[in-house]
């Protein structure tokens, strides 16, 4: 179906008088044959166009109406020695198989692709939360062993020891000035 439309060249004008508007239509005879069944295996008919813009013919405005007559159309169907055939047919050759092949293994691959990144994302989330817990068990210990060696005091100023035990240890602390500007207490 062609649809088209034709106006005047001002809205203070309409159609009116002898000289006609010209519409040009080609139509062109038409062939589908199909092999698929979703569709009738023969069909025929005619594939419509508009070659052209149509023509305007005369127009007149409100006051001239009076003196003209009639509105003239002509349509000039032009039917063209083409004929355009369509068809449809399974097209199985060794090239569409084994691009349907390629195209079906490089899918398989980017889908195993994804799976691995995936579970590597997961895997590795597990590992650094273990890594955090140990970390802070870590701290925890490290702290229970603070405690231990200092107990829970508050030290503050300034101060020279000649030495320092710790366990079964002994640091030799002379002439070294250690220096505690802040509160410790754990």
């Amino acid at each position: 179906m062609v649809k088209t439309y034709l106006s005047p060249p001002s809205t203070l004008l309409i159609f009116r008088g002898l000289n006609p508007s010209k519409f040009t239509f080609t139509m062109t005879p038409s062939l589908f044959l199909s092999e698929i069944s979703d569709w009738p295996a023969k069909a025929t008919g005619y594939y419509v166009s508009l070659p052209f813009s149509p023509e305007v013919g005369d127009t007149l405005t409100v006051e001239e109406i009076n003196f003209e007559h009639g509105v003239v159309v002509t349509v000039f169907p032009d039917i063209s020695g083409m004929v355009l055939v369509t068809t449809r047919e399974y097209e199985q050759t060794l090239f569409v198989l084994f691009g349907t092949l390629l195209g079906s293994i490089f899918g398989l691959l980017q889908t195993g692709g994804l799976v691995m990144s995936k579970f590597e994302d997961g895997y590795n989330y597990v590992v650094n939360k273990i890594k955090e817990k140990l970390n802070f068990e870590m701290f925890g210990r490290n702290m229970e062993r603070l405690r231990t060696i200092f107990g829970n005091s508050t030290l503050v100023g300034e101060f020279t020891t000649a030495e320092l035990t710790v366990g079964d240890v002994t640091m030799d602390l002379k002439d070294r000035e250690i220096k505690i500007t802040q509160s410790v207490i754990l």
